[in-house]
C-alpha cells in the first residue's frame, strides 16, 4: 500500500457523513468516491467533502481498482449484503455497527474476509477512549486479579428511536435492524467488555426481552421490536456477565459497567479502580489525559488509537497491529442472538 489509504464509502445519510467527517481529520486517509441511491444528495455531500467521484451505484464504486477499503454505511439489512460483495470484489470492509442483524448474517462476512484474505473491521467507538484503554492497560497487567463477574448496566430514559420522536422507523423493525435496544446500544457495551477480556467465548446465555411503556399513538404500530433486554451469559473462561441495557426505562440512572477481580474491581466510565492498599480500602482515579499525552508523544504512531477511524487507517497501513474489530463484533452478535432466543423459548441456550 501507499502512504495514504484509498477509501470508497457507500452511504451518505447520518453515518455516512459522520464517517466522512473522522476520514477528513485524517492525513493518511483520502476519500476518493462516495456511493448512494440519493444521487442528488450523494452530490451535495460530494461538494462538501471534496470527494472527486459521485456515483449512484454502489456496484460502480467496488469496480474502482484504486480504492483499497470500503466503509459499509447502509442500514442494518444490507450491513452484510453488501460487505460480501465488497469483500469478494477484493476490497477491506469497514462495516457500521452493528456488524449484522443476525449471527448468520454476520458470519457470511467474516467467511467472506477469509475466503478473499481481506480485513473486515466494524466500527466500535467505545474501545477507543481512554478510559476504556486505561482500563485495558489495568486488566492486561494482571491489576484485577482473576476476573469472575462483570455487569453491563446501561439506561435511557426515553431514548427509543423514531418512536420517542427522533430517528428512523428502521431502527425499531425487526425486519429492518434485527433488533433494538441490544442491537442499537448494547453492542457498544459488549463490544468493549469482548475486546477488554480478549475475546471469550460464550458457553451459555439466558435471556428477556420486554416492550412494555408507552408510545406516542401516531407510531404504537411502527415499534416489533425490546425497549429492554437483559442476559445472563457464562464463558469458557468461567467469566459470569450479567448486561441490562434499555433504550426506555423509568429510572434516573443504571450501574454503568462494572468488572471484578479476586485483587480489584473497574468501573469503566469514568475509569475508576476499587482494591486495597497496605491493608487500606482505596478508591482510584486516573488523570487519563495526562498519560494519554506522554504516550503520543512518545509514539507517533498511537494516535492510530484516537478513533475507529484512525485505527483502520492506521493498521492497514501496517502502522501498528490491527484490533480484531470484526471477530469482537462477531462473537457480540452471537451472544445477542442467543438472548433473543432465550427469550423467546423462556430457557437457557447452550452454545458449547
Amino acid at each position: 500500500m501507499s502512504d495514504k489509504l484509498k477509501i470508497g464509502i457507500i452511504g451518505c445519510g447520518m453515518i455516512g457523513k459522520a464517517h466522512l467527517r473522522a476520514y477528513s481529520k485524517i492525513d493518511e486517509a483520502e476519500v476518493i468516491a462516495i456511493a448512494d441511491v440519493n444521487e442528488e444528495e450523494a452530490k451535495k455531500v460530494g461538494e462538501e467533502f471534496g470527494v472527486p467521484k459521485v456515483l449512484a451505484d454502489y456496484k460502480e464504486l467496488l469496480a474502482i481498482d484504486e480504492i483499497e477499503s470500503v466503509d459499509v454505511c447502509l442500514p442494518n439489512f444490507l450491513h452484510s449484503p453488501v460487505s460480501v460483495e465488497a469483500l469478494n470484489a477484493g476490497k477491506h470492509v469497514f462495516c457500521e455497527k452493528p456488524m449484522a442483524r443476525n449471527y448468520e448474517e454476520a458470519s457470511a462476512m467474516m467467511d467472506a474476509a477469509r475466503a478473499n484474505d481481506r480485513e473486515l473491521g466494524v466500527q466500535v467507538g467505545t474501545i477507543f477512549n481512554a478510559d476504556a484503554r486505561g482500563a485495558k492497560r489495568i486488566i492486561d497487567a494482571g491489576g484485577l486479579g482473576h476476573i469472575y463477574f462483570a455487569k453491563l448496566s446501561n439506561y435511557r430514559r426515553k431514548g427509543r428511536p423514531w418512536v420517542d420522536g427522533y430517528g428512523t422507523p428502521h431502527f425499531v423493525s425487526k425486519e429492518k435492524a434485527g433488533g433494538g435496544t441490544l442491537i442499537d446500544t448494547g453492542v457498544y457495551h459488549f463490544n468493549r467488555f469482548l475486546w477488554l477480556m480478549n475475546n471469550p467465548q460464550p458457553v451459555t446465555v439466558s435471556g428477556a426481552a420486554f416492550q412494555e411503556m408507552d408510545v406516542y399513538e401516531g407510531r404504537r404500530d411502527d415499534i416489533d421490536v425490546e425497549e429492554m433486554a437483559v442476559g445472563l451469559i457464562r464463558f469458557d473462561t468461567g467469566l459470569v456477565l450479567f448486561v441490562e441495557d434499555a433504550w426506555s426505562a423509568h429510572m434516573n440512572q443504571s450501574g454503568g459497567d462494572v468488572i471484578l477481580g479476586s485483587k480489584g474491581g473497574l468501573k469503566v466510565d469514568p475509569l475508576s479502580f476499587h482494591s486495597d492498599m497496605f491493608g487500606i480500602e482505596s478508591n482510584t482515579t486516573f488523570e487519563l489525559g495526562l498519560a494519554e499525552y506522554h504516550l503520543n508523544q512518545y509514539d507517533e504512531n498511537r494516535k492510530g488509537y484516537a478513533s475507529p477511524h484512525h485505527h483502520w487507517v492506521y493498521s492497514l497501513l501496517g502502522k501498528l497491529p490491527k484490533i480484531p474489530t470484526g471477530e469482537i463484533a462477531l462473537n457480540t452478535v452471537r451472544i445477542s442472538d442467543a438472548i433473543y432466543r432465550s427469550a423467546a423459548k423462556g430457557e437457557e441456550v447452550k452454545l458449547a
